[in-house]
C-alpha cells in the first residue's frame, strides 16, 4: 500500500511542479500540512513526549528521512519525469544492502556484490538512455520546460541513499519509542532542512519571500490537492506504514517492495500523464531489479547466525587460568608475570580454605550431637 502511494505521489507532484510551483516550496508546504496531523495524532494515541537524549537521533532522521530523501525526490522530480523517478526507486534495498555489510550488520558475499554492481548497470542504463528516450516522448502538457536528466538523477541517486540510511537508522528506535511519535518528529525535524533549501533558493533567485506567498495564493484547486497528498497520504501515511513494516519485518524486507513503484508508477503515468517510458529505462529497470533478486536471494541462503552459547555459573574461564606451560610457548619470567600467576592462585587456594573451615565450624556450633554431657544433665536435673 505504501509503494503505490508513493507512485501515486510521483504524478501528482510532478503536475504541481508543471503549473509552476518551486520544488523547494513544494517540498516545505507538505510537510506544514503533514507535520501538524501526524503531531496530533501522535499526541492522541501514544500520549508520548520524546526524552531530550532522543531529539539528536530523531534530527538525523528527519535529515535523511525528510531532508535527504524527500527533499532529492521533490528536485530529481522537478528535473526527470515520474518514469523516471520510479524506475531508480529500487536502488534503495541495493543501497541498503551495501549500506549493511560496510557497517558490518550484513555479511560479505561474492553474490551480493554481484547483484549490486549489476544495478550499478542498469543505473548508468538509465542514465544515459534516459535523456535520449526524453526527447521522443508525448510533448502535451506532461513536458518538462526544465528538463536536465543528468542532474535529476544524481538527485534521485541521493534520494535512494539517504532513504537507505533511514530505513536502517529508525529500526533501533522504533524500540524505544512509540511508531506515531517517531514519524511525528522526524517530520518535525525533517522541516528544518527544508527551510534551509527553500531559504537558501530564494536567496540565490533574488525572489524573496514575497514571491513565494504570491504563489501560494495563486495556486489553483489542482496545485492544492497535490500538496495535500503529498502531505497527508505520502508524508503522512505512507511514511507510517513504512515504519510499520521496518519496525515488524526490517529494513530489508521494507525496502524488498520498493521495485513495485516502477510498475505502479508507469501505469499512471501512461494513463494520466502520457509519458511512455524509453527503451534504455526498460533495460536499465530490469538491470536494477535483476541485480535486486541476486541480493535478496543471496540473504535468503545465507544460514542464520548461530546463538551465543549461554555461561554457565562460576564455570566461566578467567585470565588468570591460562596454563603455566603449554605446547610451543614458553612463559617469560623475567618480569615477574609468572610468580604473580602462582601468587594469585595461591591466594585465591587459601582464601577457599579458610571459608570451608568456617563454614564448618559454624555448622559444627548450630549442630550439637545427641549424646552432649551438658544435654544429659539439663535433661537430669528436669
Amino acid at each position: 500500500m505504501a509503494q503505490l502511494i508513493f507512485s501515486g505521489w510521483h504524478i501528482v507532484s510532478k503536475v504541481a511542479l508543471n503549473r509552476g510551483i518551486p520544488p523547494a516550496l513544494f517540498a516545505l508546504m507538505r510537510l506544514v500540512i503533514a507535520a501538524p496531523v501526524v503531531l496530533i495524532l501522535a499526541g492522541i494515541r501514544d500520549r508520548h513526549i520524546p526524552e531530550r537524549r532522543h531529539h539528536p537521533r530523531l534530527f538525523v532522521l528527519g535529515l535523511l528521512g525528510v531532508g535527504g530523501s524527500q527533499g532529492l525526490n521533490v528536485a530529481g522530480l522537478y528535473f526527470t519525469d515520474p518514469i523516471n523517478l520510479a524506475v531508480t526507486q529500487p536502488l534503495q534495498p541495493i543501497f541498503t544492502a551495501a549500506l549493511c555489510i560496510i557497517l558490518g550488520i550484513d555479511r560479505f558475499s561474492a553474490y551480493k556484490a554481484g547483484g549490486i554492481f549489476l544495478s550499478c548497470i542498469g543505473c548508468l542504463l538509465v542514465v544515459v538512455y534516459g535523456s535520449h528516450g526524453a526527447s521522443h516522448r508525448n510533448h502535451s502538457h506532461a513536458h518538462n520546460p526544465h528538463a536536465n536528466y543528468l542532474l535529476g538523477n544524481a538527485l534521485l541517486f541521493g534520494n535512494c541513499l539517504c532513504n537507505s540510511g533511514y530505513l536502517i537508522l529508525q529500526r533501533p528506535i522504533l524500540g524505544q519509542m512509540p511508531m506515531w511519535t517517531v514519524t511525528a518528529w522526524v517530520l518535525v525535524w525533517g522541516a528544518v532542512p527544508m527551510a534551509a533549501w527553500l531559504a537558501i533558493a530564494t536567496y540565490i533567485d533574488g525572489s524573496g519571500m514575497a514571491y513565494n506567498i504570491n504563489i501560494l495564493y495563486n495556486l489553483g484547486g489542482v496545485s492544492w490537492g497535490a500538496l495535500t497528498y503529498g502531505g497527508v497520504m505520502a508524508a503522512g501515511v505512507a511514511m507510517m506504514l513504512t515504519s510499520y513494516g521496518v519496525k515488524h519485518a526490517g529494513a530489508t524486507v521494507a525496502a524488498s517492495l520498493v521495485p513495485l513503484q516502477p510498475l505502479f508508477s508507469t501505469i499512471l503515468a501512461v494513463l494520466l500523464l502520457g509519458i511512455f517510458p524509453a527503451p534504455g529505462q526498460y533495460l536499465g529497470a530490469l538491470a536494477i531489479i535483476g541485480g535486486l533478486w541476486v541480493v535478496l536471494w543471496t540473504d535468503s541462503q545465507e544460514p542464520a547466525q548461530p546463538l551465543p552459547p549461554v555461561p554457565v555459573p562460576n564455570s566461566a574461564p578467567r585470565e588468570d587460568d591460562e596454563p603455566l606451560l603449554m605446547p610451543g610457548h614458553r612463559r617469560n619470567y623475567s618480569d615477574g608475570s609468572a610468580i604473580g600467576d602462582m601468587s594469585r592462585s595461591m591466594s585465591d587456594i587459601e582464601i577457599s580454605v579458610a571459608a570451608d573451615r568456617a563454614l564448618s565450624e559454624e555448622l559444627a556450633n548450630r549442630t550439637l550431637p545427641k549424646d552432649d554431657p551438658s544435654q544429659v544433665a539439663r535433661r537430669t536435673s528436669r
